[in-house]
């Protein structure tokens, strides 16, 4: 998160603070650690006493872990700014447009997905509903619009069989927009490690246990094989997100 931030702290520091708490929270870390009056270990802290405080049960103190992918949708959810709903009828086209508190900006991946992140986003985004339209009792078409698009997506890929691709599209109101591919995060042996991209495509391996501050350079994403992206030193890829270009 941080490496996304510090690439244009002004234009995050509005996304972070018109997210959540959580983000709002980190960013005040992050500007403490540029400015050299904290560290990120004191930034990753508030951000948890936050989440203790809210869920305990969820998120526990101590040295006892979470799950990633609760800690995913809490720390990325939209609070203050709730995505919406599109229904549309299949047959009239008549629109039903909901604004919908169950919309996060993590995707599950599905155990029967299959193809790549992009093609399995796009599906996600707009697929036909179980509901019927009354009127013409025709199926409905969900489709997910942002009201203001986000800039910060994850996919949960635990367990699952998919292509990475380099570039996602999110549906905002008028157009989409498109997210780039900026980290992987692995999980195994009750520890989590990540693999950061940067906007030239270069990807760098960081481990705070083993790497300190220091990121080291791991390929460049196209050369490296999708099998090789999906494992990392014996831990698997549970995590990927994508963020908007600054």
């Amino acid at each position: 998160m941080f490496n996304i931030w510090a690439t244009n702290p002004k234009k995050w520091k509005r996304i972070f603070q018109e997210s959540n708490q959580y983000l709002s929270t980190l960013h005040d870390g992050f500007q403490k650690y540029l400015r050299g009056v904290s560290t990120l270990e004191a930034a990753h802290d508030g951000v948890r006493a936050i989440l203790y405080e809210n869920d305990p049960v969820l998120f526990p103190s101590g040295h006892t872990g979470c799950s990633v992918s609760a800690l995913t949708t809490q720390m990325f959810y939209p609070v203050y700014k709730v995505p919406q709903l599109h229904l549309q009828c299949s047959h009239c086209n008549h629109t039903i447009m909901i604004n919908s508190n169950c919309i996060g900006r993590l995707m599950h991946v599905a155990h029967s997905a299959t193809g790549s992140i992009s093609q399995i986003l796009e599906s996600h985004m707009c697929h036909q509903s179980q509901q019927v339209f009354g009127n013409c009792n025709a199926p409905l078409e969900t489709t997910i619009h942002f009201s203001e698009t986000h800039k910060i997506y994850a996919v949960d890929v635990t367990d699952r069989n998919v292509t990475l691709s380099r570039t996602v599209k999110i549906q905002g109101p008028v157009h989409a927009t498109t997210l780039h591919l900026k980290g992987l995060v692995y999980h195994g042996g009750y520890h989590f490690t990540c693999r950061i991209v940067d906007e030239s495509g270069n990807i760098w391996f960081h481990d705070g246990m083993t790497t300190g501050r220091i990121s080291i350079k791991d390929g460049k994403f196209g050369t490296v094989s999708q099998p090789n992206l999906k494992k990392c030193r014996n831990k698997k890829l549970c995590l990927v997100i994508y963020g908007h270009r600054s």
